[in-house]
This record gives structure tokens, C-alpha cells and sequence, in this order.
């Protein structure tokens, strides 16, 4: 006979399948995403750092572009300040 988990990890291995099992559901994912982009919307509109921090994040979308122009001579993508 197997001998039985502690009581903490069924509770575990519980929590860990529920959760997964959450995240495949598609309304999940849809609330996420609109809990997500609703409050990264709400911080580049309220926040007074926002634009550094956008133009930054920006920067580093553009940079692979940037190493692929500089190897090809295409032009370069802009550097963005905030």
C-alpha cells in the first residue's frame, strides 16, 4: 500500500490543476487580457512616468530592428525620449 501524501501537498497538486485547468478556459484568458491592457492603459494615462517608460519599452521592441539595420543598411528605427 502507498503510503498517503501530507495533507499540504494533495491541497497543492488541488490548487496547482485547478489553476491550470482556469487558464486554458478562454473567458479566463479574455479576462486577463482586458484586466492586463485596461491597466496598462490606465498607467500610460494617468501615470506622469508613463511616457519615459513607454518610449523605453518601445526602445527595446525596436533594438532587434536596429542590429538588423545596422548589418543591412536599412534605415534605422527612431530612438524615442520621454
Amino acid at each position: 500500500m502507498h503510503p498517503q501524501k501530507p495533507i499540504t501537498q494533495q491541497w497543492d497538486y488541488i490548487a496547482t490543476s485547478w489553476a491550470l485547468a482556469a487558464l486554458y478556459n478562454p473567458f479566463v484568458q479574455v479576462a486577463i487580457g482586458v484586466a492586463f491592457w485596461g491597466a496598462a492603459a490606465a498607467y500610460i494615462c494617468l501615470a506622469d512616468s508613463a511616457m519615459p517608460v513607454v518610449a523605453d519599452c518601445l526602445n527595446l521592441l525596436f533594438f532587434p530592428w536596429n542590429i538588423v539595420a545596422d548589418l543591412t543598411g536599412l534605415p534605422r528605427a527612431p530612438y524615442l525620449e520621454g
